[in-house]
């Protein structure tokens, strides 16, 4: 799906019924090719040119129970290191949180949202929605489309190693991940 607004173009890949993420190199080439054409559209079409300020790269992650069954199991995820019950006095229920961080050299920043959620069709099951998001400025030149996509690999670069290193190595097992960084 490709959004158009102003000051943004945004190319989403949907996920519906459990489809098959076609991998980051395929939707890579999709945004640049679109982009590519919206911007000839606007040269052709004489309505101006686009000046990039930021890339982004957003990677939106649904985590069902199949690697945990209460909150107290969360420590699958290193910043939560689980969550505290207290036998007979409290039991952790649910969680939500941020994380912000810089890229080095100031490239950019990553942002990670955390939020557990009740699946809305049955509303018994819960997931975690995990998101993270890597933006970053356009350094000024001559060739700004080129630094759009280099700032957008830099995000996928940033979000997938950042994801599998604060994840336990059980979960990163579990889900199959290829190519985690060593810590």
């Amino acid at each position: 799906m490709i959004q158009i607004q102003n000051g943004r173009f945004h190319l989403n890949w949907l996920g519906e019924g459990g489809d098959k993420y076609p991998g980051f190199k395929h939707v890579r080439e999709e945004f640049g090719k679109y982009l590519r054409q919206f911007i000839d559209f606007l040269l052709d079409s004489q309505l101006g040119s686009i000046e990039f300020d930021q890339w982004e790269t957003t990677y939106l992650n649904t985590i069902p129970q199949n690697v945990w069954k209460t909150p107290a199991d969360w420590g699958f995820f290193r910043p939560l290191n689980g969550m505290p019950t207290i036998e007979g006095l409290i039991e952790a229920e649910s969680f939500s949180g941020e994380w912000h961080f810089v890229i080095p050299d100031k490239r950019g920043r990553l942002h990670i949202h955390w939020q557990h959620a009740k699946n809305t069709e049955t509303e018994e099951t819960s997931h975690i929605q995990l998101n993270l998001t890597a933006r970053g400025p356009i350094p000024e030149g001559p060739d700004s489309f080129s630094s759009v996509m280099a700032g957008v690999e830099l995000g996928h670069h940033t979000i997938v190693n950042s994801f599998c290193s604060l994840m336990t190595d059980t979960a990163n097992s579990e889900w199959k991940l290829k190519n985690v960084p060593t810590r």
